[in-house]
C-alpha cells in the first residue's frame, strides 16, 4: 500500500503500526476513494497536531473526508439553535407563571 509506505516515511520513528496495514486502518479507510487519501495525506502537511505524531485511523478517515465533519459541525450547530429557542420558550413560561 502506497498510503502505508508514505506515512512511514513522514513519521519515522513515530509511526508504530508496522510495516503492513492493520485490520483497523483497513476497516476505517475501507470504500475511501484513492483521491481522499491522497487529500487527507497531504492536509496532514498543514495540521500542527499531526506535525509529529500520525493521527490513528478514525482520525485519518475524518481528515480525508471533510465534508462529515462540515455535516457534524452543522448538526451541532442546529442542536445548539433549538436548544436556544427551548431555552428561550422555558424562560418566557417561567415570566407567565
Amino acid at each position: 500500500m502506497k498510503l502505508w509506505d508514505k506515512m512511514r516515511e513522514r513519521y519515522g520513528a513515530s509511526w508504530t503500526f508496522g510495516d503492513y496495514p492493520t485490520s483497523a486502518w483497513i476497516g476505517d479507510l475501507e470504500g475511501i476513494k484513492d483521491q481522499d487519501l491522497i487529500k487527507g495525506f497531504i492536509a496532514l502537511k498543514d495540521m500542527a497536531e499531526y506535525a509529529d505524531w500520525p493521527p490513528k485511523s478514525s482520525a485519518f478517515y475524518l481528515i480525508c473526508k471533510p465534508r462529515i465533519i462540515k455535516k457534524i459541525r452543522r448538526h451541532k450547530f442546529k442542536r445548539y439553535e433549538r436548544s436556544k429557542e427551548s431555552n428561550k420558550l422555558m424562560n418566557d413560561l417561567k415570566v407567565k407563571l
